[in-house]
């Protein structure tokens, strides 16, 4: 099944990837296509911490989403979706935000976290793990206005590692 990466990464770099724990931390638009991604790099065990649910609005940017997914935990839709991607990998959901307890609990046990949550107070606690525990992070996401009247306006994107000494704040 990885024999194309493992080509790059070697068996060696595959089966690291296999042990990693990886955090998603939002589970929109970017977080979803990371999901879908991570899994099927290969990576083991896998966090997916969200506290929202599908709607109607959120459901076209959302990958592998289902008319019937509406009112459905993201979490769900994410586990679905990694384990169908590769049914080896084993989700985590946490539908909470990342600054409830459990949340946090299962950040900290993390090898890397991909922070896609646009509020202050994800970015806030995800610095705060990323400080206090050394674990390495990756902020991710886009931003696009939209006026009242439907003019769109300048699209932002950031991707931006987060470790020791340089926040995403």
């Amino acid at each position: 099944m990885w024999d194309r990466q493992a080509r790059l990464l070697g068996d060696r770099g595959q089966e690291s990837l296999s042990r990693l724990r990886i955090a998603v931390v939002g589970l929109g638009g970017v977080g979803s296509i990371l999901v879908e991604e991570l899994a099927r790099l290969g990576v083991g065990d896998l966090v997916l911490i969200d506290n929202e649910t599908v709607d109607a609005t959120n459901r076209p940017r959302l990958l592998a989403a289902e008319r019937g997914d509406i009112g459905k935990l993201k979490t769900d839709l994410a586990a679905r979706n990694a384990t169908r991607a590769n049914p080896q990998i084993r989700p985590a959901a946490v539908p909470q935000r990342v600054e409830a307890p459990e949340a946090l609990r299962e950040l900290v046990r993390c090898d890397w976290i991909f922070l896609a949550a646009d509020s202050h107070s994800a970015r806030h606690r995800v610095d705060a793990v990323v400080h206090e525990f050394l674990i390495p992070a990756t902020q991710v996401g886009v931003k696009i206005p939209v006026s009242p009247n439907g003019e769109v306006g300048q699209i932002h994107t950031a991707t931006r590692l987060v470790f020791p000494g340089v926040g995403c704040m």
